[in-house]
């Protein structure tokens, strides 16, 4: 009988110490992050997100990432009087932040 206790004793103690364990690490890396936040984001807004990347993920804290897009870079260029003339994209980027240990979406969205 001392020696069933004792097994389901060691048992109970190993698996609570693997839950510790498992609870504590996360799976969601920088690469998994982007991809997963831009299968989301086509989900949402459709292909025409893209247009957005290249993505990047930054994390905040030790617990979620935030994801987001980016404008194309300001160019500039001569026109035909010699003038130089800045071109400038008007609008915003997407915005996802995941949770680091399980990949859930906590909030999306899209800054004008």
């Amino acid at each position: 009988m001392k020696r069933y206790v004792f097994l389901v004793m060691l048992v109970l103690n190993l698996t609570s110490c693997m839950v510790l364990k498992t609870k504590q690490s996360s799976f969601v890396n920088e690469k998994s992050a982007l991809r997963i936040a831009e299968l989301e984001l086509q989900k949402v807004y459709g292909n025409s997100i893209c247009n957005k990347a290249p993505f990047r993920a930054e994390l905040i804290g030790d617990s979620i990432w935030h994801i987001q897009g980016s404008l194309p870079p300001i160019s500039t260029y001569v026109n035909n009087f010699g003038d130089t003339v800045l071109s400038v994209t008007i609008g915003g980027v997407p915005h996802v932040f995941l949770n680091k240990s399980d990949g859930r979406i906590l909030n999306i969205y899209h800054t004008k």
